[in-house]
């Protein structure tokens, strides 16, 4: 069989269509390629954002029952005083109290210093350092009690020193008790 001019016409839509399958046979894999390597490229952002989601889940899980594990230990330091705003005047006045019922009580109060502990909190510590005339050393002990109970914050005796004052006998003071204590709170930095 032989082509001639008269036939191109006639053969021109077959050619087209084999050219056009042609083209789409080379170009549909190629295309398909693309859009799987996509594909895969977003499953594994959403498996990882899953994956972020879920691990945060967990981690509010935790918090929940951490939260309600401590609540009653955290509403206890609230309530003793060993976290919020630890406020000096207060501890003063307390302390002007407790001189009161002693024989001779002198103290000094150093600046506080805030030491942050993380994100959320600091740790304030207030030192002070008490010179006390004493009958006997039940009153140095009953001391630390009454300041643990009647002071905001956690009382930490640092140190003391005691001597003997004389030969006084009776109701005098025979003892002399030098000591430091650090009232340590935590406070809220939000």
């Amino acid at each position: 069989m032989k082509l001639t001019k008269e036939d191109f016409p006639s053969l021109a839509w077959p050619l087209a269509c084999f050219l056009g399958s042609v083209a789409f046979a080379v170009a549909a894999p190629m295309a398909a390629q693309k859009f799987l390597q996509k594909m895969v490229v977003e499953e594994s952002g959403a498996e990882k954002a899953l994956s972020v989601a879920g691990n945060r889940i967990r981690e509010a899980k935790r918090d929940r029952d951490n939260l309600s594990s401590y609540q009653a230990a955290y509403r206890g330091l609230v309530k003793r005083g060993m976290v919020g705003d630890f406020q000096r005047l207060d501890l003063i006045e307390q302390l002007e109290k407790i001189g009161s019922s002693l024989f001779d009580m002198q103290y000094s109060i150093s600046p506080r210093q805030k030491i942050p502990v993380s994100d959320s909190f600091e740790l304030n510590v207030n030192r002070a350092v008490f010179q006390l005339s004493l009958l006997h050393e039940g009153r140095l002990l009953d001391f630390f009690d009454v300041l643990e109970a009647q002071t905001r914050g956690l009382p930490l005796i640092e140190g003391c020193g005691i001597e003997r004052i004389g030969t006084s006998t009776g109701y005098e003071a025979h003892l002399k008790a030098v000591c430091t204590v650090s009232w340590v709170t935590l406070e809220s930095l939000k």
